[in-house]
């Protein structure tokens, strides 16, 4: 799915979104279909910044089809700094393996924040729609890691 391309330069003291690609399983669109637990999800967001301002954060969020954000990724809370070039131009991905959501319908959005993630710039809302499909019955929105111990008594 993609916003854009543009390469102009960033008007001074702002920073935009200039294309945006959503992959399933490596295979890019605008309408993707991934298997819960198994399918690997990457956003990558093209962006061009005021060179003269500090690198700027990026976020992608997850919202159910009713509107109910699911999960999110900031870059500035992974500790990740984007590296824009000289002209202010950068890419940011974040990936995101063994997708955790079960079975549902969902959509992409992304922003491009100040450094610290607090004023937005820009946002691009519904990239990419997102079918989850399962092939079990586990219930809810996420599959969390979980682990099990047996025994025959509590401890």
């Amino acid at each position: 799915a993609a916003v854009g391309p543009t390469q102009a330069t960033a008007a001074p003291g702002t920073a935009r979104i200039t294309q945006v690609q959503v992959r399933v399983d490596g295979v890019a669109g605008k309408a993707l279909v991934a298997q819960s637990r198994r399918s690997q999800l990457q956003v990558s967001v093209q962006f061009n910044a005021d060179p003269h301002l500090p690198p700027p954060s990026v976020a992608v969020a997850v919202v159910r089809e009713d509107g109910l954000g699911i999960a999110s990724a900031l870059s500035h809370n992974d500790g990740v700094v984007t590296t824009p070039d000289a002209q202010g131009q950068g890419v940011a991905s974040v990936t995101f393996p063994q997708l955790a959501l079960l079975k549902g319908q969902f959509r992409i959005e992304v922003y491009l924040l100040c450094e610290r993630g607090l004023h937005l710039y820009d946002m691009a809302i519904e990239v990419a729609t997102l079918e989850v499909q399962q092939s079990d019955p586990e219930q809810g929105l996420v599959s969390l890691p979980r682990y099990w111990r047996m025994g025959t008594g509590l401890a």
